[in-house]
């Protein structure tokens, strides 16, 4: 939801950094990534060395797809302060979407390093790490992680997924089972888990989870693919 009074205000006080920043973060956790961006860049332009208003804007980059963009905010701010943790981060975050996956790592270790108790840049290393390969350490960290956050299904699906390509189908099983206990309606766990009922040659729990899968009607990704395996597994 966006706060029509911020809204308004925003439209008396275009310049005000403070109104601007919160309308924009209002648009960007709202899909409104183009309205965020148009304010953040208007602001950087008024507040070039604002450190808050550039990590927003890299991260509606990041929203976008311009990772390219985005990782030249990160780095402008790095460049004034190094030890900016939260561009550090948000900038191994971009490297890893553009496929630089060694540099994310290179840089999220540092920021670990910098700042143990983070756990957005622990969780993020541990994906870099996976998509460099580094399958063992990246689940490592997310075993370490789900120790003390047992309960988050980001750190859940993640290590299952990593279990996944393991081929440690059973593992990534419980795990998937225990997300789909923790939020049943959610797409992705749903897809997961039936990916691996199906790696795991329970068809039957395969068909009736991929079914529910179905039923998400804002998620057509991979819709047809989904309806391909439950007739193959229906014709077993």
């Amino acid at each position: 939801m966006i706060d029509a009074n911020i809204e308004s205000n925003y439209q008396l006080n275009p310049n005000d950094i403070n109104i601007g920043n919160e309308l924009a973060c209002q648009y960007l956790q709202n899909e409104r990534i183009e309205d965020g961006l148009y304010i953040l860049q208007h602001l950087c332009n008024i507040y070039p060395d604002n450190a808050d208003i550039r990590n927003n804007l890299g991260y509606g980059f990041i929203q976008q797809g311009d990772y390219r963009n985005a990782i030249k905010e990160f780095l402008f701010i790095l460049d004034s302060n190094p030890k900016d943790i939260e561009a550090g981060n948000n900038l191994g975050l971009a490297y890893t979407h553009a496929g630089e996956f060694e540099k994310a790592v290179e840089i999220l270790r540092s920021v670990v390093l910098a700042s143990p108790e983070n756990v957005d840049a622990k969780i993020n290393l541990a994906c870099a790490l996976k998509s460099l390969g580094e399958l063992s350490e990246a689940a490592f960290i997310f075993e370490e992680l789900l120790k003390y956050h047992p309960n988050d299904l980001e750190i859940i699906n993640n290590l299952a997924c990593t279990f996944q390509e393991m081929k440690q189908n059973n593992e990534a099983l419980e795990l998937f089972e225990q997300a789909y206990a923790t939020k049943p309606n959610d797409s992705l766990t749903l897809l997961n888990l039936g990916i691996t009922y199906m790696n795991c040659n329970k068809n039957t729990q395969a068909i009736d989870i991929l079914s529910q899968y179905l039923e998400h009607p804002q998620d057509h990704a991979h819709k047809q693919k989904v309806l391909n395996w439950i007739s193959e597994l229906k014709s077993k």
